[in-house]
């Protein structure tokens, strides 16, 4: 319904539209008509790819309703004066994870984005864009006070560790992302050059809409819970 509202120029799905994929008869309502809203018919619908929609026997089966460039879950585009990246975390564990059994290869996939992004970050589309967005599922910041005990929550240092140099030379001002299921607002400081906004959780109660408006001017972004209750505001200079 507040998307209804807003008519905006795209809409973005944020990852883990699912706890795992078992069944390709559930996933055009998991993902591009939610509750029998046919969003993905009425407006441009990117999508970043989090960490449980890799999980599942249908896992595979995700670039048919994404469409993303290539089939790849990593792309850039432009609208307005927002130049935007997408790019894909992966796992929320090591590689070498017992969870997984000597089967993923998530940070051969991160390094390959670090690579790309090097390339993206300078054609003249993105590198004139007033403002410049990272969407990514896993936070490349967090803090760990609501996971105390959870080691595998001190997101996400492989990524950050590839892509930040990047990011910081192409003059990227905001990061938002899910995953934790806690909403944040972490502003830029020392040791995080680049603020970070973090999106709530499945259940309706902790649930965030974010939606942003900008000018060429400036970029205000809000992230609110479902009763219209203001969570956070971002507000971005060009």
């Amino acid at each position: 319904d507040l998307t209804e509202k807003l008519a905006p120029d795209f809409l973005l799905w944020n990852g883990d539209q699912s706890n795992d994929i078992h069944f390709t008869k559930d996933m055009a309502g998991q993902f591009l008509a939610p509750a029998c809203l046919v969003i993905a018919d009425r407006w441009p619908l990117a999508y970043v790819r989090g960490n449980h929609d890799v999980r599942g026997p249908e896992a595979r089966c995700l670039p048919d309703f994404t469409g993303t460039p290539d089939d790849r879950f990593y792309y850039a585009f432009r609208s307005g004066p927002v130049a935007c990246l997408v790019m894909d975390t992966g796992e929320d564990k090591p590689d070498d994870s017992e969870h997984f059994g000597s089967m993923a290869a998530f940070q051969a996939m991160q390094k390959r984005q670090a690579e790309w992004l090097q390339r993206i970050v300078k054609e003249p589309w993105f590198r004139e864009a007033p403002f410049k967005i990272l969407f990514c599922h896993i936070p490349l910041w967090f803090i760990r006070d609501i996971y105390p005990t959870h080691q595998r929550w001190e997101f996400h240092p492989v990524c950050r560790e590839l892509w930040l140099p990047s990011l910081v030379e192409a003059g990227v001002q905001l990061v938002i992302s899910g995953h934790t299921h806690d909403p944040r607002w972490l502003p830029a400081k020392e040791g995080q050059p680049i603020s970070q906004l973090i999106g709530g959780g499945p259940q309706p109660k902790w649930a965030t809409f974010i939606e942003g408006h900008a000018t060429r001017e400036e970029l205000v972004v809000t992230m609110r819970r479902l009763d219209g209750a203001v969570v956070a505001e971002a507000r971005v200079k060009a």
